[in-house]
């Protein structure tokens, strides 16, 4: 049962005969089975029957503000979150099976007082000092990748700026995603004054790490040089879904913003609350949720579009800019990305080469936009 339901009705009516986006992006690598791995979609007024016969009474509060929020907070329910990723995170692959782990790479016992040292030479601005240090690690253990790191950073610092991208490049031959060596390799592409070579390897900091904070500040810097910034306006949808008592759910919509987000709250809602959707993908066969924003974007694209052609209700630029994306294949991308990302960052660090090169495109066409007045 549902209350409120007059502003459902309007949209996802309008949405019952119109076909969502197809879209021409690989399937995830380890993607549910069920019927929602098989392509049996919902409609967003399959969903709304769903919760119109449903047992639950779900109660529509649309006059209040609700501030935009990423998809993997929108529903008051428990997520399955990863650590952060660390520093010293490196990938190792199974010599059973080639899978791909990730491990924590601390500095070996052998080097460990080497490594202690130097970190507090570097601290004191005893630069030469640390750079003797990690040079002395190095010759002992030439295999641990955060040597190069950190004795290229001290060189960074010293102002030997090509030897230290030497390093840095040596760091990430054994280690793809130390994240601190590509910092530091697009700093030192922009003492160089080369910005848009510090743009690509601060654009896959990005990818890997896009909560970090010096990840982002120095991306931002590099972007301004070349005329560029992130672009905020990206899938916060003003909606708060939550359990109220025993048989209730709130779907709170911003007072006047929430309402364009209607098809995609009803999905969660229904994905979240209801058997019959829940079902058609077990969480321990996806634990990422994957089928669940699969169909939910799909759906809010799906009302995007009919919005657009019949010019029936605002359509915003974030929306736009979503409807584009998924058009042009980058659904993907868009759920580990711009979902995933933000509760299980470490998943990104073992996507598919495919999958992430897909990311890195989705960013520099979605995410990076111009500061320039055309």
């Amino acid at each position: 049962m549902m209350r409120g339901v007059a502003l459902w009705a309007a949209l996802l009516g309008a949405c019952s005969s119109a076909a969502a986006p197809s879209p021409t992006s690989t399937p995830p690598p380890a993607g549910p089975s069920g019927e929602a791995r098989a392509g049996r979609l919902l409609r967003p007024d399959q969903i709304f029957e769903i919760l119109e016969a449903s047992e639950i009474s779900y109660d529509i509060v649309s006059n209040q503000e609700v501030d935009g929020a990423n998809l993997a907070e929108l529903v008051d329910r428990p997520m399955r979150r990863t650590v952060e990723v660390d520093p010293f995170i490196e990938l190792k692959r199974e010599e059973d099976n080639g899978r791909l782990r990730i491990v924590e790479s601390r500095p070996p016992e052998t080097i460990a007082e080497y490594f202690e040292q130097a970190g507090h030479a570097f601290a004191a601005n005893e630069l030469e000092i640390a750079k003797v240090l990690y040079a002395k690690a190095l010759e002992v253990e030439p295999a641990y990748f955060k040597t190069y790191t950190y004795l290229g950073n001290t060189l960074l610092s010293l102002g030997e700026y090509h030897r230290a991208q030497e390093l840095f490049v040596k760091a990430l031959e054994i280690n793809p995603v130390d994240y601190q060596a590509m910092i530091f390799l697009g700093d030192t592409f922009y003492q160089l004054g080369d910005y848009s070579r510090a743009k690509v390897v601060l654009t896959r900091a990005f990818m890997l790490n896009r909560r970090n904070e010096a990840v982002n500040e120095r991306l931002q810097a590099v972007l301004a040089k070349l005329n560029l910034r992130v672009r905020r306006e990206r899938l916060m949808p003003a909606v708060r879904i939550e359990q109220v008592g025993k048989g209730g759910v709130e779907i709170r919509i911003d007072k006047a913003d929430g309402a364009r987000w209607i098809a995609l709250a009803a999905c969660m809602a229904c994905w979240a609350f209801e058997p019959s959707c829940r079902e058609r993908s077990p969480e321990d066969e996806d634990p990422l949720r994957l089928s669940m924003y699969r169909e939910c974007l799909i759906n809010q694209a799906a009302s995007i579009s009919v919005r657009k052609e019949h010019d029936d209700g605002p359509v915003g630029a974030d929306e736009r800019i979503l409807l584009q994306a998924i058009e042009d294949g980058f659904l993907d991308a868009i759920i580990f990305w711009e979902v995933v990302a933000q509760t299980a960052p470490v998943v990104i660090l073992i996507l598919p080469e495919a999958l992430q090169a897909m990311i890195l495109e989705y960013i520099e066409k979605y995410v990076f936009v111009s500061t320039q007045v055309v």
